[in-house]
């Protein structure tokens, strides 16, 4: 999975951060200014990042398609289509939180059977799932916190698994309970006084809460540091990564580009890299 021949849509050089539709994220070339990973968990998500800033290098969607992991979304252009196996640090959640517990439920089983074995997951039914989607309209009958709730509950089903849902989906208990409603319900306020319209609802609702969606990296390393048990898997790829993450997570979008200090891709460096993909059972052994 070379870099070679690729048209570079990305900066190889400048701020560690990039905006967002939802945000300020981490620039997914970072992998490159990070120490070398020492688990087989954080060498996947070194190759997830790699293949991510790989798959933003491609400008046009022929090329983009060409490559297995690759995916090319309207209005965002080539990104990376799945991760290749969800770990402790998926590229997009931070241990603990909301989006992480989903990640991990649907990565652990595959049937309706296997699926309650897991603690805090539950199986969903394909019809079950498109009944609790984003339906709305927007007209008279609209009711805000449910269209919020279900606004949150789809972008997270399917985070953690690559291809359609099948038959039904291994998912996170939390995703269906009433502190996840409650969540929704309280971000209502503040949708209805800044008055985005009904399209631009699920926007700025998902902006709203990210961090109750997405975690907190520093704080969830921080914590998972003082417990010996947890602090055994933390290599300082790991922990440098979830510093970078939180430091864009907290940038407002007009510093996004300029935070966290200069940064040089090192395109040999990302290479190596793509060329070191553990093994699921490594990763999991790891964890």
């Amino acid at each position: 999975m070379s870099l070679r021949g690729s048209r570079d849509q990305l900066p190889s050089s400048g701020g560690i951060c990039l905006p967002e539709a939802n945000g300020c994220a981490l620039n997914p070339g970072f992998v490159a200014s990070l120490p070398t990973p020492a688990t087989a968990a954080s060498r996947l998500l070194a190759w997830n990042l790699a293949a991510d800033y790989r798959c933003r290098t491609f400008g046009i969607e022929g090329s983009c398609v060409e490559v297995e992991t690759c995916a090319w979304l309207e209005g965002e252009g080539c990104r990376l289509g799945r991760n290749v196996q969800p770990g402790p640090a998926s590229t997009s959640a931070c241990p603990g939180s909301l989006a992480d517990r989903e990640i991990r439920c649907e990565a652990s089983a595959a049937s309706a059977s296997s699926c309650p074995t897991h603690m805090g997951c539950v199986w969903r039914t394909r019809e079950h799932i498109a009944a609790a989607g984003v339906t709305a309209d927007g007209g008279p009958d609209f009711d805000l916190p449910s269209f919020v709730e279900a606004v949150f509950r789809q972008r997270l089903l399917g985070s953690g698994r690559a291809g359609p849902i099948g038959e039904g989906l291994c998912t996170s208990a939390a995703l269906w309970q009433a502190d996840f409603a409650a969540l929704a319900a309280s971000l209502a306020p503040l949708l209805e006084s800044s008055g985005p319209g009904f399209a631009g609802v699920p926007r700025q609702a998902l902006a709203l809460a990210r961090s109750d969606l997405y975690g907190s990296c520093t704080a969830a390393f921080a914590a998972a540091t003082a417990s010996a048990d947890a602090g055994s898997s933390l290599d300082s790829f790991y922990l440098a990564y979830a510093k970078a993450v939180d430091t864009c997570r907290r940038a407002t979008p007009g510093d996004c580009e300029g935070e966290g200090g200069p940064m040089h891709v090192d395109a040999a460096r990302l290479e190596a890299l793509l060329r070191d993909l553990p093994s699921p059972a490594e990763a999991q052994a790891s964890e």
